[in-house]
């Protein structure tokens, strides 16, 4: 059963029921016109890296003449606002990625990347607000998780019965994802009715749409989200060129447009409005020679060819969004801002004078041509890098990764040692991004700051399936990671090794058996010589395969310690119920022992405007759950099983964790006896990017290591 959404006073939307889907057609583009048109303003390393984006486009079939002259428009630096980001959070099932054959995680990635961009370049030349200007409001990926599908057990059966495209949003919506613009998943499940998407729909005065992060207490925990089915009429796929389509449209109902344009007035249904508009213009014999725009209604995946129109959207679509966006209400307020001033590097344009611009966080961590914002040389091509060689905008996946640190420094021969437990004076163990392709040297880092035992995360899969790699990328026992670790283990530090996280691959997901999945867990643990394991739920999981693979290994080890991460519901509830108390409820009924629960107290909503007394509140409801689960532990039993991990500085939900607010935290945390302090993550403990969420620094006034200084007090230590 799903909750009577009506009751909410939910806006919800089904797209389209497919007619045909010939809007396929692309056109090609003279690069060579073309990229002559703004040449005069763009400095040569600009041009040249442009060129390459064009070419590689054009190869790849996805250059037509609108996106030509979105691309032109947008190079137009003169008319460009800051640019504005909607950060998506993408779940994608099993069945979606074997329709599209995508058997490898870069893939995946790959897939939708292309997506997106081509998606994120429409709407950022749309002017919504009227003023002569595009608004340059673009979209990016934060999060895509592969292998989930939210409903199996709700939809098992035929797909000659498929369920209704709202109640399969209800279930999607179950989802936490406060720390998003917008939620949108993708599935082969096919929609009754033919119906290919479903969203919720922004308003003034009504739940639903972008940024929506619904009250935790409400049974559907999201409204921020969109539902895409990859069947079409008959059970025919969507090409990928299609389903970007079907995004669009969903996209412009979760910025507020409520109907159709077929079902407005005549000014939007595509007609010149200076002349007489025909009577019957909403048949499909009677099209405008400019197409029908992108909210036109049933028919959009019908248009024969790609007109002006059927990218762009109408005068009614318009006036609806420029109220959502502007009007001072709630929503357009989780929209990652841009500076002031042109260029901003960070937004996925290339701008003067800049030479590249990876875009966000996610983007910039898999590029391999250009430095992200934040970094020593943002928006600067790599030394060595020829840009004619590398789409450092759309494809960065593709090119062969860039050299790694050289500042690492050889740690020789050392033999790893076993610790059978954290020492209870050592009690704070931040987070280390193994990802991160310009990462701090560790061993630096615990020399300066005197801090020796960190979370390693992550260990993931990869290529390769069920091979733990540092990230998905790195071997897990690559000198470049380890040495600096075994150089501070020599220092006596201990180390946590982590996995799972926000984006995947899982071991969790590409482990097939729990004895596959324990194998994997063994050699992570040995790699690094620690018997401490912190699994970092932010997706669903097998979770037979997990706990059964953890108890495994306790009982092959029974020193081996296992903490679990788990997301915040809200201020006043504590953990969410299916990545949290569910977790960790399956997890004893197996037999693993539980020795701390980490609560993940970031990318949440808060009532106290106090983020410190927030955070603790949070912890309170989560020992208040804790209870429940170990009725038999005493109170003080349970606070030292509790881990509390906030996001130090700029959170991407706009929440920000200050200076203050950590000290709030850790005396709270000392005076109760708190089993374990974190946070996410010692690179970002850096000054740099003010009211900007990097993963090199948190975004708030600090010197380099503030945060580090302030929880360390927890160890017994006075900073």
């Amino acid at each position: 059963m799903i909750p009577n959404i009506r009751s909410l006073r939910l806006l919800m939307f089904c797209l389209i029921t497919l007619n045909s889907l010939e809007w396929t057609a692309s056109f090609p583009l003279d690069l060579d016109n073309n990229l002559t048109l703004k040449s005069a303003t763009l400095s040569q390393k600009a041009t040249r890296v442009r060129r390459s984006l064009l070419e590689f486009d054009a190869k790849a079939g996805h250059a037509n003449k609108q996106l030509a002259d979105i691309f032109h428009a947008i190079n137009d630096i003169s008319s460009l606002r800051a640019g504005l980001v909607c950060n998506l959070c993408i779940v994608v099932d099993q069945e979606f990625v074997d329709a599209y054959k995508l058997k490898e995680s870069t893939q995946v990635i790959i897939f939708f990347r292309k997506i997106i961009d081509r998606i994120s370049w429409v709407f950022r030349n749309i002017d919504w607000n009227g003023d002569g200007r595009p608004d340059n409001i673009g979209f990016e990926i934060i999060s895509l998780v592969k292998g989930w599908t939210p409903y199996t057990a709700e939809y098992s059966g035929s797909y000659s019965k498929p369920k209704p495209a709202m109640e399969l949003l209800g279930l999607f919506a179950q989802h936490n994802f406060h720390h998003c613009c917008l939620g949108v998943g993708f599935t082969n499940r096919p929609f009754a009715h033919n119906q290919v998407g479903v969203s919720f729909i922004a308003s003034e005065d009504l739940l639903g749409g972008i940024c929506d992060f619904r009250n935790p207490t409400l049974p559907l925990h999201s409204a921020n989200v969109a539902l895409i089915s990859a069947m079409g009429l008959k059970g025919v796929q969507l090409s990928e060129r299609d389903l970007g389509n079907v995004l669009i449209h969903e996209l412009g109902h979760c910025f507020g447009v409520l109907k159709h344009d077929m079902d407005l007035e005549p000014k939007c249904s595509g007609f010149d409005t200076n002349k007489p508009i025909p009577a019957d213009y909403i048949s499909d014999h009677n099209e405008p020679p400019q197409g029908r725009f992108i909210m036109w209604g049933q028919d959009i995946q019908g248009t024969k060819t790609s007109k002006p129109n059927n990218l762009n959207f109408s005068p009614c679509s318009k006036a609806v969004v420029q109220k959502v966006l502007y009007s001072g209400t709630v929503r357009g307020k989780c929209l990652t801002p841009g500076e002031n001033e042109i260029p901003y590097c960070g937004n996925g344009i290339v701008e003067l004078p800049e030479e590249c611009d990876c875009g966000n966080e996610l983007k910039c961590l898999q590029d391999s041509c250009c430095g992200p914002r934040g970094s020593s040389d943002p928006c600067q091509l790599y030394k060595g890098i020829d840009p004619l060689k590398c789409s450092v905008l759309n494809q960065r996946l593709l090119s062969t990764p860039g050299p790694r640190s050289n500042k690492t420094k050889s740690g020789g021969n050392m033999t790893p040692f076993i610790s059978a437990c954290l020492s209870n004076a050592q009690k704070f163990a931040p987070y280390y991004d193994t990802f991160l392709r310009d990462r701090s040297d560790l061993e630096e880092i615990a020399r300066l700051t005197g801090q020796h035992s960190y979370h390693l995360a992550f260990a993931l899969g990869g290529i390769e399936g069920c091979k733990p790699k540092w990230g998905a990328e790195f071997d897990i026992d690559d000198p470049v990671v380890m040495n600096p670790i075994r150089a501070v283990q020599a220092m006596g530090g201990e180390m946590i090794v982590a996995t799972g996280g926000a984006l995947g691959p899982y071991l969790e997901h590409l482990c097939g058996t729990a004895a596959e999945l324990a194998e994997a867990y063994k050699i992570v643990l040995d790699t690094v010589g620690t018997n401490h394991l912190d699994v970092d739920v932010e997706a669903p999981v097998n979770l037979d395969i997990m706990n059964q693979a953890l108890r495994m290994v306790q009982q092959e080890r029974p020193n081996t310690t296992v903490s679990f991460t788990l997301m915040i519901q809200g201020e006043d509830y504590g953990l969410t119920p299916a990545l949290g108390v569910d977790v960790l409820n399956h997890a004893v009924r197996t037999g693993v022992r539980v020795d701390t629960v980490n609560a993940m107290t970031m990318e949440f909503g808060c009532i106290t405007a106090d983020f410190g007394v927030c955070i603790i509140n949070t912890a309170n409801a989560v020992l208040g759950q804790m209870k429940s689960i170990w009725p038999e532990k005493s109170d003080t039993e349970l606070k030292s099983m509790l881990g509390i991990t906030p996001m130090i500085g700029r959170n991407f939900n706009g929440n920000t964790f200050q200076l203050a607010n950590a000290r709030t935290v850790v005396d709270w945390a000392k005076a109760n006896s708190i089993g374990l302090l974190a946070f996410w993550s010692i690179e970002r403990d850096s000054p740099g990017c003010i009211n900007t969420v990097s993963p090199y620094c948190s975004g708030v006034a600090q010197e380099r290591f503030d945060f580090t200084r302030i929880f360390f007090r927890v160890n017994g230590a006075v900073n």
